[in-house]
Formats: C-alpha cells, structure tokens, sequence
C-alpha cells in the first residue's frame, strides 16, 4: 500500500511530466533537468569511483534514466592502466521493457584505443538519434588481444530503481560475449548478471 507521502511524489513527478525514476535521479542530479546543451557531456550519476579490469570481451552496463529529449552523437570512456593492443566499445542500448536489463541495441559508437590513459578517449562519429524520456543503458565491452587494460569505473547509486541485486548493492550487470561491432541485444553472448562496478562512459549531446 502507498502512503500519502508515496503518493504525493507520485503526483509532483506527473505535473513534471517525469517519471518516478527520472524524478529520483534529478533529485540526486538537478543538472540532469537541464535541456541538453550541445557538444556537451552528461551521464548518469555514480555513487563512487575507481577503476576495474574487465575480461576478454566482457561488456558492463549500467542505466541511465533520460529526464529529457537527447541525441547522443559520442560516446568517451577513461582508461587508468594501459594496453597497446587493447580497445574499448562503446554503444547505447534501449532497455528491455522490465526496466532491470538493456534489450535492443540502439548505437554502437565504435571503439577507443587503449594505449593512452586518458579519462576523455572519445568515439568516433554516430548518433542514436532523438531519444525521448526513457531508461537506457551505457555499454562498454572490453576487446583485447594482448594484455588487459583497467578503465574507469564506478557504481549506480542505490536510488535508481530496479530488481533487488543480490550480489552487490549497486545496480549495473554484466555479459560476455564475441568482440566485434554490437549486432544484438543484451546479453551479448553470455549469460546476464550483476557486476561489481561499470565502465564510466559520458554521453556528447548533439
């Protein structure tokens, strides 16, 4: 049952014209409000940072509610330890309805090299179009025939919605699969589960 107070938010997010969630991560972000700027970045909020080194091909993803219309046109990723045959890809998947899994793939933004530490390797040209207000999810997948690279990482915080992650507190999940171009929707091969953290990946406004 829904207290008073629920429901009172409830209202407030629907003369915004926001979902509860959007309405949640603007409280914790009230930048994320904000009409996109364009050749700006944004991305979504994380609880803390650092780095991880993901295996052969492995993909993490991590939500991202749209409080408002974006057109993504990049995608930039941070890499803190190096590898001079490694890459990086980057793409933006739709979610799967469930609002707990990326589903349909909506842009793969093509790869960064890995032999520079940098926190800005931004992808090449691509846009995903107009997206209106809606749950995404941010991919990097690690493709690396020589040693593995670290990126830059971090945690989902708590307050976005979704199912109950049993193996950490935070909310982001992971899948492995073939290197190579995003051609299908989540998983990427493998089996879906939750991951420790995800790779920090920042969105270029058209």
């Amino acid at each position: 049952m829904s207290s008073g107070i629920d429901l009172r938010f409830e209202q407030f997010a629907k003369q915004l014209n926001l979902s509860m969630d959007s309405l949640i991560q603007a409280l914790i972000n009230p930048s994320s409000l904000a009409p996109p700027v364009a050749g700006q970045w944004s991305g979504p909020v994380f609880g803390g940072i650092g780095s991880a080194t993901l295996a052969l091909n492995e993909a993490r993803a991590i939500p991202w509610d749209l409080t408002r219309p974006l057109n993504i046109v990049a995608l930039a990723a941070g890499v803190t330890t190096l590898s001079a045959t490694g890459v990086l890809r980057l793409g933006v998947f739709a979610d799967d309805g469930s609002g707990n899994s990326p589903g349909a793939l909506i842009t793969d933004f093509g790869t960064v090299v890995e032999s520079a530490a940098a926190d800005n390797l931004q992808t090449g040209a691509g846009t995903t179009g107009v997206l209106q207000p809606q749950r995404i999810w941010l991919v990097g997948r690690q493709e690396v025939t020589g040693a593995t690279a670290a990126v830059r990482s971090g945690n989902s915080p708590i307050a976005i919605w979704g199912a109950l992650n049993t193996a950490s507190q935070n909310f982001q999940l992971t899948s492995t699969g073939a290197a190579g171009a995003f051609s299908t929707g989540w998983p990427l091969g493998g089996a879906s589960g939750p991951a420790g953290s995800a790779v920090l990946i920042r969105a270029k406004a058209a």
